[in-house]
């Protein structure tokens, strides 16, 4: 449940950082998404501890680190598609 809420927190950050103007930069766009990341982590580790009665240390080693190449690769993937649509756009 903390994930899906961590989804909808993620969304809004980022469709606010992108109204700001964040897609315009790869930096800005990589980082507001490696944010908006964390923000899902915290949501869903939080959860762990909150709902499963898990530490801290015990949320974030299983619902965190198993996914963090992933999603690393995902960001990198996600940061280059939207920079390549965006100069085939213009």
């Amino acid at each position: 449940f903390g994930y899906l809420l961590g989804f909808v927190a993620a969304t809004l950050l980022i469709g606010f950082a992108v109204s700001k103007g964040a897609n315009r930069n790869v930096y800005a766009l990589a980082g507001i998404f490696t944010i908006a990341t964390g923000v899902i982590y915290f949501f869903g580790a939080s959860w762990l501890v909150i709902g499963f009665g898990m530490t801290a240390a015990q949320a974030i080693t299983v619902g965190v680190v198993p996914f963090l190449i992933g999603d690393a690769l995902k960001i990198v993937v996600a940061t280059s598609l939207v920079t390549g649509i965006r100069k085939l756009r213009s």
